[in-house]
């Protein structure tokens, strides 16, 4: 998918619509997800001038009558270790639904082994989402949901010898951090159709360090 092209891949997440193509990596964590909808076509125009070429529409988990939770632990290659967490349940009149991730691992060296790099490209990552539903009359339902996204990664940028340019920098790194907020209201007064009013901020950040050292 080419930035800025006309014929553009929407990500529809809850009650917000952007292009894939501004985004290098989504902050929902499996286990919040219920399912995945792939709506092709000249009808993805709906959800807004970023999704002319289709829409991947990402329903995440609500609240249910019955609490539920759940909690995971995984430990894999290149000492990679994974701690998520989900759960739901109702208060009253009020549901909830929550999720969260922490990721760390070690990595493997990116650049050529040639140049003498032996540094792992690691990373951590942290997410975390909470959706929160209310019926506010007979007919009117209001739902609001939040999520946060933090990684930090090793960058393997303009290391080696000097003026080869392919090893790795011990010292760069990046980070990337967004958070976003959506609120929706619902009508469901007839069976014929249900008009719904959708609002969403997104905020993102991303930095680079690259610290002093015998490279650069």
């Amino acid at each position: 998918i080419r930035h800025g092209s006309e014929a553009r891949v929407g990500e529809r997440h809850d009650a917000g619509a952007h292009g894939i193509a501004e985004r290098e990596a989504d902050m929902t964590e499996q286990g919040a997800i219920e399912r995945i909808e792939v709506l092709r076509g000249a009808q993805s125009g709906i959800h807004g001038n970023n999704s002319t070429g289709g829409v991947i529409q990402i329903i995440t988990r609500r609240g249910s009558e019955t609490p539920r939770s759940s909690i995971r632990a995984d430990y894999g290659a290149f000492d990679t270790k994974r701690l998520s967490g989900t759960m739901a349940g109702k208060y009253g009149e009020t549901k909830f639904s929550g999720s969260a991730l922490f990721e760390d691992s070690k990595g493997f060296p990116a650049a050529n082994a040639s140049y003498g790099n032996t540094i792992k490209n690691g990373f951590k990552r942290i997410t975390g989402t909470l959706s929160v539903d209310r019926e506010l009359s007979h007919s009117l339902f209001g739902s609001l949901t939040a999520r946060g996204y933090q990684a930090d990664t090793q960058l393997p940028y303009n290391g080696g010898p000097p003026g080869v340019g392919t090893g790795q920098d011990p010292n760069y790194t990046g980070r990337d951090a967004q958070a976003a907020l959506s609120a929706k209201l619902r009508y469901a007064g007839n069976s014929i159709w249900e008009p719904s009013l959708g609002v969403g901020l997104n905020l993102v950040a991303r930095r680079y360090d690259n610290l002093p050292d015998e490279i650069n």
